[in-house]
């Protein structure tokens, strides 16, 4: 006979349940408490990737299979998102200015190959910050010296990154050179400035 856990632990289900996604439901709905996630399910110690089939059905679940639920607290996923986040910036301001170097010399091969992959990187903290902001009540007042909030400062990098995209389909190497020189490296020691910060209050929101 399996057991259903919870971070180890074992809970109550109502009744058995045709597919492990209904199972794991119950498990979220009446054992889970708000502001925790779920980050892991396993079934007999194996890590389940999905809830459905190839074919899109959903997975049957039997009861003599062991299920393990585990769960992090909202606020700790965030946080260490933030802190990987401060580490990929501190690492890339540099690079920009390598890329700067590349462009100005006419190497624009290269130069557009790790202009690309630092712009993927700049959206997706775009949208984890726009993230953060749906999920969690955090005070945004005073994160820079002019007042700007997380709004102000996520619009003015999309803001950035949408000129240097316009800017590299009109291939105008000197305007990109530009824009990420005089524009984006103080936007992104900003963010550096205020991820700390930002960690905090959100740790804050917590214990609050």
């Amino acid at each position: 006979m399996g057991k259903i856990t919870l971070n180890g632990e074992p809970v109550e289900v109502s009744a058995d349940k045709p597919s492990l996604l209904e199972l794991v439901a119950e498990v979220e709905r009446e054992h889970i408490e708000d502001g925790w996630i779920i980050v892991e399910v396993t079934v007999d110690g194996k890590e389940v990737e999905g809830f459905t089939e190839d074919d899109g059905s959903l997975i049957l679940y039997s009861s003599d299979q062991s299920v393990n639920v585990v769960t992090r607290k909202t606020s700790e996923i965030q946080v260490g998102i933030l802190e990987r986040f401060e580490t990929y910036l501190k690492r890339l301001i540099p690079v920009l200015r390598e890329i700067v170097g590349l462009f100005r010399s006419g190497q624009t091969e290269l130069a557009n190959k790790l202009y690309s992959e630092a712009v993927e990187g700049l959206l997706a903290l775009i949208e984890h910050v726009q993230g953060i902001r749906g999920t969690l009540q955090l005070d945004e007042g005073g994160l820079t010296e002019d007042g700007r909030d997380l709004d102000d400062l996520a619009g003015e990098l999309k803001g950035t990154l949408e000129e240097l995209v316009a800017a590299q389909e009109a291939k105008d190497n000197e305007r990109i050179a530009d824009a990420l020189e005089f524009e984006l490296v103080d936007q992104l020691q900003t963010w550096c400035n205020i991820l700390p910060e930002l960690r905090t209050r959100i740790i804050g929101s917590e214990s609050g």
